[in-house]
């Protein structure tokens, strides 16, 4: 079964997978008729190219690239590098207006993985994901437009567990969540436990606040099966494979596995990081799985 399964794979995907478990991608060597430009696409919409292409340079194998990957691969990350830089400006701005106006904020997903990887270019962002109390969800909305944000249309709020999206002239994106899940899964978690599971981190010249490690991982776990379509899960799982490795000495793996079960999403978490074992290399404890 296990050959099987293996078979499924192409050259070009198995060198992205042991590019993104490293660290030492280069046992993987590309055969003979390699399709790179295929590897690259596949690394882009995958949005894992920018920790392939550390992992290469670390492993003194980004001369394995053809010149015609490489620049695609390294113009590609440039422009999500800048457009980072442009999300973490926005943040710094927001953090600080919502800090004014008494608005406790938690970041998360790429925002809050910003904190976790070892270089915030690593982990590419697509726009600003934040979780506010759900009296204050209106009074960050205001702050927002008051910052020249405009508000999406189309969208029915009751049927989100977010508002519509705000965004700048340039297209920046930021949501205002009031719980990690949406409504319609069962298993939705009351938002006002999740804010008894937070740190606080200085953003700019403001402070907000992130998941305590194993809430972190809970949400990643949440957010990779039920969050988005199944192409984008590659970057999840190794959002999930790079909070074990940081947290891995203070991560309250009973706690974890508690709360999974409270919130009846155990299935959920187990299917996430046992995908994030096999595929992304995390290292998540036998008795966890």
């Amino acid at each position: 079964m296990r050959a099987i399964f293996h078979s499924l794979y192409s050259a070009e995907d198995r060198f992205l997978l042991a590019c993104v478990r490293g660290p030492e991608p280069l046992k993987a060597i590309a055969p003979p008729g390699f399709d790179w430009p295929a590897f690259g696409r596949t690394a882009i919409e995958s949005r894992v190219a920018a920790l392939v292409y550390f992992r290469l340079k670390a492993a003194s194998g980004l001369d394995r690239i053809p010149e015609g990957t490489r620049r695609f691969l390294e113009e590609r990350i440039l422009a999500s590098t800048v457009h980072g830089m442009k999300l973490q400006a926005l943040l710094q701005r927001v953090v600080e207006c919502f800090g004014g106006r008494g608005i406790p904020v938690v970041l998360l997903k790429g925002a809050a993985m910003r904190h976790v990887y070892q270089h915030p270019a690593l982990r590419l962002v697509g726009d600003l994901d934040l979780l506010v109390h759900r009296d204050d969800v209106a009074a960050a909305v205001a702050a927002l437009g008051e910052l020249g944000l405009k508000m999406e249309q189309g969208e029915t709020p009751n049927e989100h567990h977010h508002a519509p999206g705000m965004y700048t002239q340039d297209g920046l994106i930021v949501e205002i969540h009031w719980n990690i899940v949406p409504p319609r899964l069962s298993s939705s978690i009351p938002p006002a436990d999740l804010w008894e599971h937070t740190s606080p981190v200085k953003v700019g010249d403001g402070k907000a606040l992130i998941f305590d490690p194993a809430m972190m991982l809970l949400h990643g776990c949440l957010h990779a099966t039920g969050g988005h379509a199944f192409e984008q899960m590659l970057y999840q799982l190794c959002d999930l494979a790079e909070i074990a490795r940081r947290f891995s000495s203070s991560m309250d793996w009973d706690d974890l596995v508690r709360t999974a079960h409270r919130y009846r999403v155990a299935w959920m978490v187990s299917l996430s990081l046992e995908a994030a074992v096999k595929i992304a290399g995390a290292e998540i404890p036998a008795d966890v799985l």
